[in-house]
């Protein structure tokens, strides 16, 4: 969609995990930037209603008020390397067992 990547941000349960985060920025390429909400769905559904109700005139005056950054976690460039090259080893095995994803789940199991 060409839309640029100014900003990865993760909340909840994996992104608690520094293991987690590295995997997710090398693999990425971007810095991931977690938040200080650790439920990221509710606590936007939570926002959203604060909008709703008038807490705040914008979801961007809402993000504002509420969300900080605790941590970055930058991508480790010889990660990505290897990252890149597993995907193009993934990419190739999936066009090789397409029909064979297909026939699995034909079976009905």
């Amino acid at each position: 969609m060409k839309v640029p990547i100014k900003e990865v941000r993760s909340s909840g349960g994996g992104s608690r995990s520094p293991v987690w985060r590295s995997i997710q920025a090398s693999t990425t390429g971007y810095a991931h930037s977690t938040i200080n909400a650790l439920e990221g769905p509710a606590f936007g559904v939570a926002l959203l209603a604060g909008v709703g109700t008038g807490n705040w005139t914008s979801v961007e005056e809402a993000c504002g008020a509420t969300i900080e950054i605790d941590a970055v976690t930058p991508p480790v460039p010889a990660d990505k390397k290897v990252y890149d090259q597993l995907y193009k080893t993934y990419q190739s095995l999936y066009r090789k067992l397409k029909s064979e994803f297909a026939n699995l789940a034909a079976m009905n199991l």
